[in-house]
Order: structure tokens, then sequence, then C-alpha cells
């Protein structure tokens, strides 16, 4: 677990919220998500639209960046994938995702 790793009971609270909200669907690839799922690949996980190291970088405290506006449904396989980069979205984003900041 990195250093910038989050954990607890808030955080597991936060993270049901987020995939109650997404639809328990992966935003990358669309794929219906678990907790535990057969294939450990597709688990579900929380990932965040602005890295915590970006977001360090750029200032915000720590509620900023776990913030549900910076977290989105994604499968262990993907999340893995994208690390510090911005991720590739499908079609059915929701803007209510993103941070005010990096709004279109």
């Amino acid at each position: 677990m990195s250093k910038l790793s989050s954990s607890g009971a808030r955080w597991e609270a936060m993270k049901l919220r987020v995939w109650e909200r997404d639809g328990w669907t992966c935003v990358a690839c669309g794929r219906a998500l678990e907790r535990s799922h057969p294939d450990p690949k597709h688990d579900a996980t929380v990932d965040h639209v602005v890295s915590k190291r970006e977001a360090l970088e750029l200032g915000w405290s720590a509620t900023e960046i776990d913030a549900e506006s910076n977290l989105v449904s994604m499968c262990r396989y993907d999340n893995g994938l994208k690390q510090d980069k911005p991720a590739v979205r499908v079609d059915y984003y929701s803007p209510a995702w993103f941070p005010e900041r990096y709004a279109a």
C-alpha cells in the first residue's frame, strides 16, 4: 500500500457511495463491478480523477483529494493500467464526477 493510500471506515463508506452513484459500473470499460468478483481483475475499486500525487502538487487539501467529486468507480484491471495517468472515459460520464476546477 502506498503512503498516499486512503483507509478506514470513512473511506469504506465513501467507496460504497461512489459505487452506488456510478451504478456499480467501471467508468473506463463499462463492466459491472462487484466487491469480490470471481475474476479479481474485475473487483470494484475507486479511482481518483485527479491523482493524489498531482492534487498534492496543486496544493489540494486531503478533503479535496478524497472528495466524491474526485472519485469514480473502476475495475481493478483498468485502475492498474491507469496508475497516475488520466483515465480514458466512456460516453456515460457525469459532470458531477469532476471537481469544478476541471469542468469543461
